[in-house]
């Protein structure tokens, strides 16, 4: 049985954690056992995974560059006898890998989730530096992947690419679909958009938000929440769309929400890793209006599975949304195909796999 520990800040609700929750909860438990440790905090995923009998710990670091955090993890990891370590994002990155070298753990790898165009030089530095006691560090697209050659100067010998992967997702009862409708007054000839994503700024909304007041007889469906929620809501009201912008808030299961979504959005307007939200949407045969930017275009063929615009244009997304309103079987073949395009590379029995290869490939 190999020993698999995962090093994160925490486990709240994003992309990335829930990366960490498919592996925690679908890596082959007849080869690997996993742990889990959130370095700084927990949250829903962390209460998901202890509520599903996994093996997670919190050890509450405030101050990740002192010596005795070092000491901390690396005492953890002995404890429970790991063979590999797997850090996600920068923070745990670094405290982890250092940990991990600390602890004589003998495989290291890491996780990059997203570009990050706010690096420092000496950020760069510490990954260069890092990465020569990493065995692989795994980039989620071709794109973060390019990011790490030519922003920080990690050896491409180092680097591997693993798509994100999602379970099959399966359209629930339109009764059901229908109720979340009708709890949020949408009229039943009313086309929704919808977007799944955090609301924080490189998410994009706000180009969003201008779109849709640009598209006649549409309202907008926003899933998800953050710090951001509030400047949003007061956008819609000054641009005199709030009776058209719906803001749904967090939701543990976004099926029936993007069941009744006929047009799927995501407006990133900075960096976007991959997108999991987009392969869900593909997952549930949606056509799909989004940005090109970071790992997108690996998951959108531009006129095959949806339509990608440069970010930060509200004119091109209003554009691109009327379109495929104008053309039902447009957005019917973009569907198709976007499912089609899921099953052949996004699925999660293919990322297990792809990853148990990684985890086997320094054996």
């Amino acid at each position: 049985m190999i020993r698999v520990a995962q090093v994160v800040e925490d486990l709240k609700i994003g992309g990335l954690e829930r990366v960490i929750e498919n592996i925690a909860m679908h890596l082959s438990p007849e080869k690997f056992r996993v742990s889990v440790l959130c370095l700084s905090g927990g949250g829903e995923i962390a209460e998901r995974l202890i509520a599903n009998g996994k093996d997670v710990e919190i050890l509450g670091i405030k101050d990740y560059h002192s010596p005795f955090s070092i000491l901390k993890v690396a005492r953890w990891l002995k404890s429970k006898d790991v063979d590999i370590v797997h850090t996600h994002g920068y923070p745990a990155g670094v405290l982890g890998r250092v940990s991990a070298i600390v602890a004589g753990i003998k495989y290291i790898f890491h996780h990059i989730h997203t570009t990050y165009p706010d690096l420092k030089y000496r950020n760069c530095i510490m990954e260069r530096i890092l990465s020569r006691f990493t065995d692989r560090v795994i980039c989620c697209s071709n794109a973060v992947k390019e990011f790490m050659i030519h922003r920080t100067g990690v050896s491409e010998k180092k680097l591997i690419v693993l798509y994100n992967g999602i379970f099959e997702m399966q359209p629930q009862d339109p009764a059901i679909a229908n109720d979340i409708r009708q709890s949020f007054n949408i009229p039943k000839d009313s086309i929704v958009i919808g977007c799944v994503a955090s609301l924080v700024p490189h998410k994009g909304h706000k180009y969003l938000i201008e779109a849709i007041k640009e598209v006649d007889n549409v309202c907008l469906l926003v899933v998800g929440d953050g710090y951001l929620r509030k400047d949003l809501e007061n956008y819609a009201s000054e641009l005199d769309i709030k009776n058209r912008v719906i803001f749904a808030g967090y939701k543990k299961d976004i099926t029936p929400y993007i069941q009744i979504m006929d047009i799927f959005v995501l407006p990133s307007s900075e960096r976007e890793g991959l997108g999991i939200s987009i392969i869900e949407a593909t997952a549930m045969g949606k056509p799909v209006i989004a940005t090109k930017i970071g790992g997108i275009p690996e998951v959108i063929e531009d006129g095959v599975t949806g339509i990608l615009v440069e970010p930060k244009d509200k004119d091109a997304l209003a554009k691109a949304i009327e379109k495929l309103l104008d053309s039902p079987q447009l957005m019917q073949e973009m569907g198709r195909n976007g499912w089609e395009r899921y099953l052949k590379i996004f699925t999660l029995n293919q990322m297990m796999k792809d990853l148990e290869k990684i985890y086997n490939g320094c054996k």
